[in-house]
């Protein structure tokens, strides 16, 4: 007995919601408007979720800094990054980034560009979550992938400038440039 459109709308309606909901509440999706971006680390780290925060180092100062690195698990301070092939085929790097005497009032948003040979060859806009943290006495964000728009030939096995630009709700900026070596260890495992 063959089933008619009409009667299955309903619950097409149903899985498009649920699905829809679903996708709203992944961790790491949010877009910075639904509240606090400072993350409990569950380590030593600290965070109330709102004003005042636990740490110092959660807390506005005088000269506002920012170093790059790593990213791939927690901030590790790098010169040397691996390039990372995507299932969908593009590549990236993974950029960790640590700020000290920086407001994290939301949303918190961070702009990544790359540049090889001075010609810019990535970039690209992101809400970030950060992560205080009394260890480091500052503000953490990992997982931040700089895509490039170059073939991998073009940005590996060489030396490339990354800039980076952290602006608060406030509309108060950090921004600072570095050199990283990328690696590229072939296609093999995709991320």
């Amino acid at each position: 007995m063959a089933r008619s459109f009409a009667r299955s709308r309903p619950r097409l309606a149903h899985a498009l919601t649920v699905t829809a909901a679903m996708a709203l509440s992944v961790p790491g999706c949010d877009d910075g408007a639904a509240g606090p971006m400072l993350q409990d680390t569950g380590d030593d780290s600290t965070s109330t979720g709102e004003p005042p925060y636990d740490s110092p180092a959660c807390h506005a100062g005088e000269a506002p800094s920012l170093e790059i690195g790593d990213g791939s698990g927690t901030f590790v301070p790098a010169t040397e990054l691996d390039l990372v092939y995507g299932p969908q085929g593009g590549h990236h790097i993974v950029i960790g980034l640590k700020l000290t005497d920086f407001e994290p009032s939301s949303p918190i948003e961070a702009r990544l560009e790359g540049r090889v040979d001075g010609a810019l060859r990535g970039s690209g806009s992101v809400s970030i979550g950060l992560q205080c943290s009394e260890s480091e006495d500052a503000l953490i964000a990992s997982g931040l992938l700089l895509i490039w728009d170059a073939p991998p030939e073009e940005v590996s096995e060489r030396d490339v400038e990354v800039f980076v630009r952290v602006t608060n709700g406030d509309g108060e900026s950090v921004e600072n440039t570095t050199t990283l070596y990328v690696h590229d260890n072939g296609p093999g495992e995709t991320e």
